[in-house]
């Protein structure tokens, strides 16, 4: 019996040398099911329609032989199965005249779980020593039942705890609930010994219990559930946040989408809700194609598997929640800051539109150069705001008409460090601010406000002060015309070296002349 892998193959085993030791034809091993509340023949041998004697039917605790052992851990002895009124007529009449029969009970540490059989045709009768014998074997068979059913035991739970821990990592790992879900249901059904299982999520805004992820079904009729909560079963589970179940569906009509699951199969049913922060999220459904009545222990991992499933919905919805909020974040940040930079284009009108110019051209230099989404983005900010130290240029110095005095030139000259001593304080700002600080460093070291030389300068400033000299005199200014393109792209390239980065130069000319190319097809 060590040898033995389970209860299934242990059994058989058990009854033949049982048989095979005391000379007996025919013998049953019977244990108890609590949820059904009957002695049931696990397995038999010997009877059959070549000895006209059938297998014996289920008992209920106190009734038959067996199930009179089971109550009074007594053996219980017929020396005329036929006549005995202790059986059912019905299954008495089956019997050959002369079938004797004697149960003992199987007893564990938990008490009596069973009942051991041994039958024969008479003329004959049980000795003190077969009883005796009997009793010995069934108590072997308890020690062997009980520690498989606690090894049993321990590889369920170990199972369990595995799905359990997988689920978790799934949900740390990943904010996809599809995905999440489908992890879920794999282990429902696994776990569980289930057909089919799926998840009904309730929509905060309509109010309805709608499909979310299924699995083990035939066709996708199922994915039109949409139920109003305490409508049909799911809808009582999620409104009364209980567990429900349904021994068949079949005649059940409480279970009002049968419609959805015609040509399924299904017989059992259960359903439990899923709750998070004391809040019903939805429900989640075992289907059966057949009887699944289960245990204490059963029904406890299905709500533990539920109360996962809900964990999983409610992290799904705090991050799509906390995403939602940060595009909005970045969505009014970025508001914000167009709306100062067309301040400044409305204070200095001779350069309006000249701020998104630069920035949208700096931005394509910078994606050339590989810079990363999130660079981008700092990359726009710092081209919007580059000229925001201007607003700490008195409007007669940044507004006058001629040239700038040398005291002027000095003032003028500050609004990069001016940028700085703005928008270092904000902290969502301090990334952007290589432009409004460094775009007037030259590559040389003749720039200000620092005098950075090479490398030393930030490469959004060398990108961005390329564009800014296009842009500019490409422009049209009241002391001069703009430049033709040509002439402009010349004066850049004389200025490689020690006003501008080379690399930078390099790269505006190739983005610039794919861009005229393009507009030339």
């Amino acid at each position: 019996m060590r040898a033995a892998q389970g209860l299934e193959e242990m059994l058989p085993l058990l009854l033949n040398e049982t048989l095979s030791v005391l000379r007996y034809p025919q013998g049953a091993i019977w244990l108890y099911d609590p949820i059904t509340n009957e002695l049931c023949p696990k397995v038999t041998l010997g009877y059959g329609e070549d000895r006209g004697v059938p297998t014996p039917p289920p008992e209920k605790p106190g009734e038959g032989i067996a199930g009179r052992t089971l109550v009074s851990g007594q053996p219980e002895i017929s020396n005329d199965l036929r006549a005995d009124e202790r059986l059912p007529e019905s299954y008495r009449q089956r019997i050959l005249p002369g079938t004797i029969a004697a149960a003992v009970a199987i007893r564990t540490s938990e008490g009596v779980v069973g009942a051991f059989m041994v039958g024969d045709r008479g003329p004959r009768m049980f000795s003190e020593f077969e009883l005796d014998l009997l009793t010995t074997l069934s108590e072997i068979a308890g020690n062997a039942i009980h520690r498989m059913r606690l090894h049993d035991q321990t590889v369920r739970r170990l199972s369990h705890l595995a799905a359990l821990r997988e689920i978790d990592l799934a949900i740390t790992t990943s904010f996809d609930l599809r995905r999440n879900l489908r992890t879920v249901l794999e282990h429902v059904t696994s776990q569980l010994g289930v057909d089919a299982a799926d998840v009904l999520l309730l929509n905060k805004r309509s109010g309805l219990l709608e499909f979310a992820a299924g699995r083990g079904f035939r066709n996708s009729e199922i994915e039109r559930s949409s139920l109003h909560l305490g409508e049909g079963t799911a809808g009582s589970s999620a409104l009364e946040n209980k567990l429900v179940y349904l021994a068949d569906l079949r005649e059940d009509h409480s279970f009002v989408r049968s419609a959805l699951v015609n040509g399924e199969g299904f017989v059992a049913y259960y359903c439990t809700p899923l709750t998070a922060r004391g809040q019903v999220r939805g429900v989640i459904e075992v289907f059966h194609r057949g009887p699944l009545e289960k245990d204490q222990e059963w029904i406890d991992f299905f709500n533990a598997l539920a109360g996962q499933t809900a964990i999983a919905v409610e992290v799904s919805s705090l991050f799509d929640s906390l995403q939602r909020s940060a595009n909005d974040v970045t969505l009014a940040y970025d508001a914000t800051i167009e709306g100062w930079s067309r301040a400044l284009d409305l204070r200095d009108k001779e350069t309006e539109g000249h701020t998104q110019r630069v920035t949208d051209l700096t931005v394509r230099l910078a994606r050339a150069y590989g810079m990363s989404d999130d660079e981008l983005v700092q990359i726009r900010w710092g081209g919007l705001l580059h000229d925001i130290g201007k607003m700490g240029v008195p409007d007669a110095i940044l507004l006058k008409p001629g040239p700038l005095t040398d005291e002027e030139w000095v003032s003028m000259k500050r609004h990069p460090t001016f940028a700085f001593e703005m928008l270092s304080p904000i902290r969502y700002l301090r990334n952007a601010l290589d432009i409004p600080y460094c775009h007037h460093e030259k590559w040389d070291g003749t720039g200000y406000p620092r005098g950075l030389k090479g490398e030393q300068i930030p490469i959004a400033a060398r990108l961005f002060a390329v564009v800014d000299v296009w842009d500019a005199l490409r422009s049209d200014r009241p002391y001069r015309p703009g430049w033709s393109e040509e002439k402009v792209r010349d004066h850049i390239k004389g200025l490689s070296g020690t006003h501008f980065d080379p690399e930078a130069v390099r790269l505006f000319m190739q983005v610039t002349e794919s861009g005229r190319a393009a507009e030339r097809s």
